[in-house]
This record gives C-alpha cells, sequence and structure tokens, in this order.
C-alpha cells in the first residue's frame, strides 16, 4: 500500500534524485521513495507520547538508558570520520544515513523516557554544571 503526498523539495536535493535517476535509469519517484526509507528505517517506536506514558516504571527506566549497540556505534564514528572527510563511498552513505537515522531515532526515544521519568519522579530533572 502507499500513499500519494505533495512535498516541497530544495531544488538541489532534486537534482541530486534526478542525477541518481537517470544514472541508474530509474523513475525519479522510486528514487526519493527509497532515499525516506533508507532515512527512516522501521524501528520500534511509541506512536505518541501517550504510549510512553504508560510504560511502567521498570520499561521506562530501561528506556532511560537507551545506548546504541556498540558494533553500530563504532561504525557510525568510523562514517562520521569518513564523511568529515568528504571520503563517502555510495555504500558507506547509505549506511551512514540510516545509522544516524537509528541514532537520532534512539535519541528521541530516550529523551521522551527520561522526560515522563523525571515526571513521575524516577529521575531528578537534569541539572547543569555550574
Amino acid at each position: 500500500m502507499s500513499r500519494q503526498i505533495t512535498l516541497d523539495i530544495p531544488e538541489e536535493v532534486v537534482e541530486r534524485a534526478e542525477r541518481i535517476a537517470r544514472l541508474s535509469h530509474r523513475n525519479i519517484g522510486d528514487v526519493l521513495t527509497t532515499a525516506l526509507a533508507v532515512a527512516l528505517p522501521p524501528m520500534p517506536l511509541p506512536e505518541d507520547a501517550a504510549d510512553i506514558r504508560r510504560l511502567p516504571d521498570d520499561d521506562l527506566l530501561k528506556l532511560c538508558r537507551l545506548e546504541m549497540a556498540e558494533e553500530d556505534d563504532r561504525r557510525l564514528s568510523e562514517l562520521l570520520e569518513l564523511n568529515s572527510e568528504g571520503d563517502l563511498s555510495e555504500t558507506d552513505r547509505k549506511q551512514f544515513v540510516s545509522l544516524m537515522a537509528a541514532y537520532e531515532a534512539g535519541l528521541l526515544l530516550k529523551a521522551s523516557a527520561l522526560a515522563e521519568a523525571v515526571r513521575r519522579g524516577l529521575r531528578p530533572p537534569f541539572q547543569p554544571p555550574v
């Protein structure tokens, strides 16, 4: 199943997608759909904040300690280094985008869990160092 949506995409991104489409003999819609699928990989996330609020305390505290798998974290660090040097291959770029999306989703999930834990009094509020 698919849905049709309308997006305003920056010209630079459209040009890159058109170039990839030409080189790979695909249409631009397929290229953009693939790019979105890579950037937004399936992962277990609560549907909304209400899901986090319904978690038992133990499960909530586990989410507060959520960390990326050590191997993925190591690989993401390598890819960040390569990216800063401008040395990412196409395969590396796809993996980089996927790992960054997973990292960002994990941070969002962890932040939501921490906020709920603070609200419940399970964790103290963040105090910046003085």
